[in-house]
């Protein structure tokens, strides 16, 4: 499978970081490049992509409204 790119927006500082997302497994926590805090996945959230990317992951898109008219 091939991997989707999404803009990463850190909530600590607003740093942006354009990342590949795997489709092979969700991705709970993430390091910001800019200001070194760790991106947490909120409780009953698929992943960091999820809540704080421009793009969602794979495993949220097909239960995800796009697919219903």
């Amino acid at each position: 499978m091939s991997d989707i790119e999404s803009v990463l927006t850190c909530p600590h500082c607003g740093f942006q970081m354009l990342e590949e997302i795997t489709t092979q497994f969700c991705q709970l926590e993430y390091e910001c490049e800019a200001c070194h805090k760790m991106i947490e996945t909120p409780p009953g959230e698929c992943c960091v992509y999820c809540v704080y990317g421009s793009v969602r992951c794979a495993s949220s898109n097909h239960s995800d409204s796009s697919s219903a008219s």
